[in-house]
């Protein structure tokens, strides 16, 4: 129950600043921590690991130089009221391999100097009212493992470099924006990974083939879209699935003896 509600509650992270050799900084499940997130937290030490100020009631932006603290491990903002945009500063966090901002009031597009975080293994960024395209340059996070997008007011179509990331295993979710267009039929390469959630967007089209290619997914979701055309007898090599959803759909057809 630490509280911080205002400027001069806020002093005590000027004067971290001044602890040239500190390396980790958690202030999260404080909910009194309230008011705007100071400026001055961009100017804690270089050597700073990992900065959690997640479950508080925190406000305000994230400060434009918070690309500053560039041997950033691990960086969580999750469940607070921070908003804004993301600066595209974050992109010089070349060592981030952990990235939380889940639940929070970050709006506008998702800056595309992301692609630049060459070490991130775990991107959330779910439940905010982030909006625009996804951009490419995802494609650059060779080390992802998981990428949450859902419940944003994310548009335009999927781009195929995002089935490139060769490690995406643990879950893609991009469920509930407003993404359109077809599937790309690119999502086959995605083999290594368990769960696909798409559900609740406004894809068209048919439901490629070669989603049989990923072979070890568990669960997949793509209901409440305008998916057409006939379930794919390809999934049939998906021999682990246990969770199957393509309601809400405008699919023909019979369902698919494998199945």
């Amino acid at each position: 129950m630490l509280q911080a509600n205002d400027k001069e509650g806020w002093e005590f992270i000027t004067s971290l600043t001044n602890c040239s050799h500190l390396e980790q900084l958690v202030m999260h499940s404080n909910i009194a921590f309230t008011g705007r997130m100071p400026s001055s937290i961009a100017n804690l030490s270089k050597t700073m690991q990992i900065l959690t100020v997640g479950f508080s009631g925190i406000s305000g932006s994230l400060p434009s130089d918070i690309g500053n603290l560039v041997n950033l491990q691990t960086f969580s903002a999750a469940n607070t009221s921070i908003s804004g945009q993301i600066p595209g500063s974050i992109g010089k966090l070349g060592n981030l391999g952990w990235l939380n901002l889940r639940n929070t009031h970050f709006s506008g597009t998702i800056p595309s100097s992301i692609g630049n975080l060459s070490q991130l293994t775990k991107l959330y960024a779910n439940n905010g009212n982030l909006e625009g395209a996804i951009p490419s340059s995802l494609e650059e996070l060779k080390s992802l493992t998981l990428l949450d997008l859902s419940r944003n007011h994310l548009n335009g179509s999927i781009p195929k470099e995002l089935f490139k990331l060769p490690v995406l295993s643990i879950y893609l979710d991009l469920s509930h924006n407003s993404l359109s267009g077809p599937l790309p039929s690119e999502v086959g390469n995605l083999r290594n990974l368990n769960s696909l959630y798409l559900s609740g967007n406004l894809w068209t089209g048919e439901i490629p083939e070669n989603i049989g290619d990923c072979t070890v997914l568990q669960q997949l979701l793509l209901d409440s879209n305008s998916f057409q055309g006939s379930i794919p007898h390809t999934l049939k090599n998906v021999k682990g699935l246990n969770a199957l959803n393509l309601s809400m759909n405008k699919l023909s057809g019979t369902i698919p003896d494998a199945i």
